[in-house]
């Protein structure tokens, strides 16, 4: 990360000492073996109020976030990977905003940077700066698919810290559990008009580039078969607070069952077994088995053919 860092903090880094006063930028080094933790360094020498270093072995992003978790201090907290930044006025605007708000969750607009071209991801059904009961906000209706993702929210620490959040360590796309746990507890959620995160796409290396998700494809499994568990226990879920969760669940069930019936061939024999225990899994239940019959590639139901396949084939030799 040492080629990004920079420019992902120094886009913290605010000319009002009393607003920069207001953050807490803890920087965890994962383990690199490039520059990242000297140019940490620089920033916690030259900042030191506000910037703090913390360097520790290796164990992937989930590691990471237990780490900040554990030592963050403010009353709000929030992800920024090293490869993306903020946009600095919005910044300073999201600070401004963030007193006079004590909602469990706080969303805000990000963009997509891919190739020099920009795509802001926003809703523009919510009504900004109000506070919506979980129970009672319509993911489905308010088209917040691409909003329930980590680069757009924000929480309040004493929740994540009650509910006892804890990701798995080792493997990849354990932002998907960051997300689905604090939703599945949080009370109250307010939207704020900003485009603070800045999220870049295409960079080399990134664990959504699809030869990465078909090498980690294991990582993604177990992060799936985690959240999914939890969602089928929990029989007590009203239906709007369902809609929102599987709106964050559908992204890496959807890549599994793209890698293991697209890619296939690709793909080891022992891990195309793991699809019967997610089948399983999301056979038992109905608005989920439904959205992922509904999962097209390229226009193509390849999910509801497999399916037909599968068990019409099966059945027929006894299977």
């Amino acid at each position: 990360m040492e080629k990004y860092l920079r420019k992902c903090l120094d886009s913290l880094i605010i000319e009002d000492k009393e607003q920069f006063g207001q953050l807490e930028v803890l920087v965890i080094n994962d383990g690199s073996k490039d520059s990242s933790s000297a140019i940490a360094h620089e920033y916690q020498d030259g900042y030191p109020n506000v910037f703090r270093v913390i360097d520790k072995e290796n164990g992937n992003y989930g590691s990471c976030v237990n780490c900040g978790l554990k030592e963050a201090t403010g009353k709000f907290f929030r992800l920024l990977d090293a490869d993306d930044w903020f946009d600095n006025d919005q910044l300073k605007q999201f600070i401004q905003m963030l007193r006079d708000v004590s909602s469990d969750i706080v969303i805000t607009g990000y963009t997509k940077v891919e190739k020099g071209k920009s795509n802001h991801i926003h809703s523009h059904l919510v009504e900004y700066n109000s506070v919506y009961e979980v129970d009672n906000c319509d993911a489905a209706k308010l088209k917040l698919k691409e909003l329930l993702v980590m680069h757009a929210m924000t929480y309040r620490t004493s929740l994540i810290r009650d509910i006892g959040l804890k990701l798995q360590t080792e493997i990849s796309y354990t932002d998907i559990e960051y997300c689905y746990f604090p939703m599945s507890k949080a009370q109250t959620i307010v939207f704020l008009d900003l485009n603070l995160y800045q999220y870049s796409i295409g960079r080399e290396g990134q664990t959504m580039q699809r030869e990465n998700i078909i090498r980690d494809i294991d990582h993604l499994n177990k992060v799936a078969i985690r959240v999914i568990d939890d969602f089928i226990c929990k029989s007590d879920f009203g239906i709007y607070r369902k809609e929102a969760l599987i709106e964050i669940i559908t992204n890496p069930i959807y890549q599994i069952y793209v890698v293991f019936l697209v890619y296939s061939k690709r793909v080891s024999q022992g891990l195309k077994d793991l699809i019967n225990n997610l089948e399983c899994l999301v056979g038992k239940d109905p608005l989920l088995r439904k959205r992922v019959n509904n999962y097209t590639f390229r226009k193509i139901p390849f999910v509801r053919i497999w399916r037909y396949l599968h068990f019409r084939i099966g059945s027929l030799f006894g299977k």
